[in-house]
């Protein structure tokens, strides 16, 4: 997939090469991706190995979002389900570098990768987003998802320790 300066290539857990750069740009970005990995050790990669294992274990597909020609964050499908009405469904995740955020960079890669999934008769996309994440908040308004549901998770304490809202978007109406 390609449009304009930015390409999204998926990356094969056999393609050493481009995992070795995602995860290059991950470790620079751990910080500023914390919405992204919420502090989960499973998600504090230390080497490829690991972020195979991630995949692999989460049966997710991985792109490799690239801007000039340059490596500079993902787009994450998760394993294809179908909801109650038998609609095919997918979750996506995302992060970017942040020397590269607010360009409308990925506003424009998750809007070319939703039409090539309404084009493979996915009917709906679901991204849960922590209540935080203002920039994501943002960007799901603006490419119109739709708030489904805000679920906390409680640790025994009572204190609320991740506060998430989850959108959704049909491409595809009922059958």
């Amino acid at each position: 997939m390609e449009k304009n300066k930015i390409s999204l290539v998926r990356v094969s857990l056999k393609d050493n090469k481009r995992l070795s750069e995602l995860l290059d740009v991950y470790k620079r970005n751990k910080k500023p991706l914390a919405f992204w990995h919420h502090n989960w050790k499973e998600l504090f990669f230390k080497d490829i190995d690991e972020y195979k294992k991630y995949y692999r274990e989460k049966k997710m597909i991985c792109y490799a979002l690239y801007f000039d020609d340059k490596i500079i964050g993902t787009i994450e499908l998760g394993r294809l389900t179908n909801t109650d009405n038998k609609m095919k469904c997918r979750k996506i995740s995302y992060w970017i570098d942040k020397n590269y955020t607010r360009r409308g960079i990925m506003y424009n890669s998750l809007a070319m990768f939703e039409k090539v999934l309404k084009n493979e008769n996915l009917d709906l996309l679901i991204a849960e987003v922590e209540s935080d994440n203002a920039p994501s908040i943002n960007l799901m308004k603006k490419l119109k998802y739709n708030v489904k549901s805000i679920s906390w998770l409680v640790a025994k304490n009572g204190k609320t320790m991740i506060h998430y809202i989850e959108f959704n978007k049909l491409l595809r109406k009922k059958r």
